[in-house]
């Protein structure tokens, strides 16, 4: 899972040569608005502190409660399909819920 603006699929140096070599099931995703403490306890303490110091927390600006859920829903999603065997689960790792459109599907 990754955030708009930690683009790691096409930014980060090993990334695209890992990308490219991996042959079994694998997905990128984006959490629409986060950044990357977004997907910790932060983005909850966030809106708590002043705007100057918020900034450098990097939460983004998605909301917290959906910031968890999206996140939470994603990994019960893989793991529902890689290790339960539901393939019903998988429309959330294809970046198709309208319940969590905050989850966008990069490559995969």
């Amino acid at each position: 899972m990754d955030t708009a603006i930690h683009d790691g699929l096409n930014e980060a140096g090993s990334s695209p040569p890992f990308w490219r070599h991996l042959s079994d099931w694998h997905r990128c995703l984006r959490l629409a608005d986060a950044d990357h403490n977004s997907f910790t306890d932060i983005v909850a303490i966030a809106p708590q502190v002043p705007e100057p110091v918020r900034r450098q927390l990097q939460a983004g600006t998605i909301p917290a409660d959906r910031a968890v859920a999206a996140v939470g829903a994603t990994v019960r999603a893989f793991f529902d399909l890689q290790l339960r065997g539901r393939p019903d689960t998988r429309h959330l790792l294809r970046g198709a819920s309208p319940r969590y459109p905050e989850i966008l599907y990069i490559a995969g």
